[in-house]
């Protein structure tokens, strides 16, 4: 099977905020990525694809493409979002989409350390609040990961991640403790690869860097 382009229909509106402090649920410190709407398309193929986007466009929370339900899930933590939606794929949603498709599994999940819509990672530096409502992008990576039979950390070397990174890990209660975390081979400061620049044929380990 390919990883096709997914067709254009009517989509609904994610309510979310789009900085700190917007929304009665910001202000509380809450998230409230289970009551949020979803942007979703459906493909002639049967790829069933979706998003969740703050109003405004700046933050994507989640995306997931769906092929198969009857088979398990396989979600990837990447560092930030770049121009995936529920209707295109990017260069690295079409890499992940084939890594899970040639591995057996039905689902395609992916969610970011931050949520930020950029091209180009150094935008997390550049932008005053790459990250949004907190509550809301760790509601979005936890409930991932409580949902998906594996999950591949895949984040790379860039030097945006070190910290939020080491907020996620902690967050899941460390990979030691969590079995369902891997990665396709580490840099050499011991952050998950990307997996634009693996092999195809890179199998997964089990992510065994912990946090205190």
């Amino acid at each position: 099977m390919g990883t096709p382009t997914i067709a254009s229909r009517p989509a609904s509106v994610v309510s979310v905020p789009c900085r700190p402090g917007t929304g009665d649920d910001a202000a509380r410190g809450r998230g409230n990525i289970h009551s949020m709407p979803c942007l979703t398309e459906t493909s002639d193929l049967a790829m069933v694809g979706g998003a969740q986007f703050s109003v405004c466009r700046t933050y994507r929370y989640h995306l997931w493409r769906q092929w198969d339900e009857s088979r398990p899930t396989l979600a990837i933590i990447l560092l930030n979002p770049s121009t995936a939606d529920q209707r295109r794929n990017d260069p690295t949603i079409t890499r992940c989409l084939a890594r899970a498709i040639k591995a057996g599994f039905g689902r395609l999940e992916v969610v970011n350390l931050d949520p930020l819509s950029a091209t180009d990672p150094n935008e997390l530096f550049e932008h005053p609040d790459p990250l949004g409502p907190p509550a809301l992008a760790n509601a979005a990576i936890a409930d991932m990961v409580e949902r998906a039979s594996m999950t591949i950390c895949a984040w790379g070397a860039h030097r945006a991640a070190a910290t939020r990174a080491s907020e996620v890990l902690r967050m899941l209660g460390a990979a030691a403790r969590n079995p369902r975390l891997y990665h396709l081979g580490l840099n050499r400061d011991d952050s998950p690869k990307h997996p634009l620049y693996v092999a195809a044929a890179t199998g997964p380990e089990q992510f065994a860097r912990s946090e205190q």
